[in-house]
């Protein structure tokens, strides 16, 4: 104790020894099993027998991500410590809310409504499946670095996965191009191979890529490949961010009724709460990273600036909708989007006062607590949004 050498040399060598030092094999058998469900889940789902009339659309858009959802479970079970009554329970919640949403859309009245619905469960379903993993993840250790952990592999896996898809898309487009060049139309079971058998490859791939399923999602390591990579890209993204906010809030009271007479303006800034909710996260070290006194105050400030100048504009943007609201009536969208920002508010404006209070180095403790708190508000709106909204319309 005392000499820095010395010190520097043990913990050095307590780096190592560690997990995160040592590296992990990645149990590609059980992930190429998984995966290989999925496809084929995802394949079978995406047929024509599963459209959802009158409307024309794929019911792959409602089935995907609880499906996908499910084989990451089985994959975590097999390769991990994850029960398999866990993974019985959110399974069956999963299929069993992913039913009730696909049997609830004839309750609405009329064919906007019914589209309206049609069009949100494609984005909350996915959020849903997401919530699902995490709970069987989390449970029983729902602490706030525990949570927050899991947000920074989720955000891992959904840049990951991100790749992952591009890559498909260039393979599918690349293997359409060549046997068109042949004057060879491939059929719709084959191109349901290469866009929904081979994509459903990849929620699992990437999962097994970044998550380790022996360790929970506090013992992730997070010092070094992509986790240090994506830490940094946010924190070089929030200045960039900050300016560019800035200059926008600048430009609003020369265009102010946009937002009031303009949907399209108001989902733009509903996507920015979301962007910003997320940018935070990834910047923010997780339980057991140190940044240096010189890095913390100014990703602090940072932080601080740019939370301030999104509840400005969320509060903008959610006076809009109440307005919008207040002359054409409720729809299910609005409803959603009113509880979405609502939220989205609530984080932020914790994440503020969280900034605020704590100039010292406990800030991202204290931060940690506040962001992990919007993934229980997510998980709770978008069950709410799936249930409610076919039986209040």
């Amino acid at each position: 104790p005392g000499n820095s050498l010395l010190a520097a040399w043990h913990y050095r060598f307590v780096y190592a020894l560690t997990a995160e030092g040592a590296g992990r094999a990645v149990a590609w058998g059980w992930a190429v099993l998984a995966a290989l469900l999925n496809g084929a889940a995802l394949w079978l789902l995406s047929a024509d027998r599963f459209m959802l009339e009158p409307f024309g659309n794929p019911g792959i858009l409602l089935t995907w991500a609880p499906a996908s959802a499910s084989a990451v479970l089985i994959f975590l079970a097999l390769a991990g410590s994850l029960g398999w009554i866990r993974v019985a329970i959110v399974g069956a919640a999963l299929f069993g809310t992913t039913l009730y949403a696909y049997r609830a859309i004839p309750w609405l009245q009329g064919n906007t409504f019914q589209e309206q619905y049609i069009a949100l469960m494609t984005l909350h379903l996915p959020l849903l499946a997401w919530a699902g993993v995490g709970a069987a993840l989390l449970w029983p250790r729902w602490e706030a670095d525990n949570r927050f952990a899991f947000l920074l592999k989720s955000l891992e896996v959904f840049i990951v996965g991100g790749l992952f898809g591009i890559a498909v898309g260039l393979f599918t487009f690349i293997t359409v191009g060549l046997f068109d060049a042949l004057g060879i139309q491939l059929g719709d079971p084959v191109m349901r191979v290469l866009v929904m058998g081979v994509g459903g490859l990849m929620p699992v791939l990437a999962v097994a890529v970044v998550y380790d399923p022996a360790l929970p999602p506090v013992d992730q390591p997070f010092g070094d490949g992509m986790s240090k990579l994506i830490g940094l890209l946010m924190r070089i993204l929030l200045p960039l961010t900050l300016i560019v906010l800035l200059v926008y809030v600048a430009f609003i009271p020369f265009n102010f009724r946009a937002p009031f007479e303009n949907r399209d303006v108001l989902i733009v800034y509903s996507a920015m709460l979301f962007a910003v909710a997320a940018l935070l996260t990834g910047a923010t070290p997780a339980a057991g990273q140190a940044l240096d006194p010189q890095t913390a105050r100014w990703l602090r400030l940072g932080m601080l600036a740019l939370s301030g100048l999104t509840v400005l504009v969320g509060l903008y943007a959610l006076a809009a909708i109440g307005y919008r609201t207040w002359e054409g009536g409720w729809t299910p969208n609005r409803l959603t989007f009113v509880g979405w920002n609502v939220i989205n508010l609530a984080i932020l404006s914790g994440a503020l006062v969280a900034l605020a209070r704590t100039d010292d180095g406990s800030w991202p403790a204290t931060l940690r607590v506040s962001l992990s708190r919007g993934m229980v508000a997510y998980a709770i709106w978008v069950l709410v949004t799936i249930v409610a909204v076919p039986l209040i319309f």
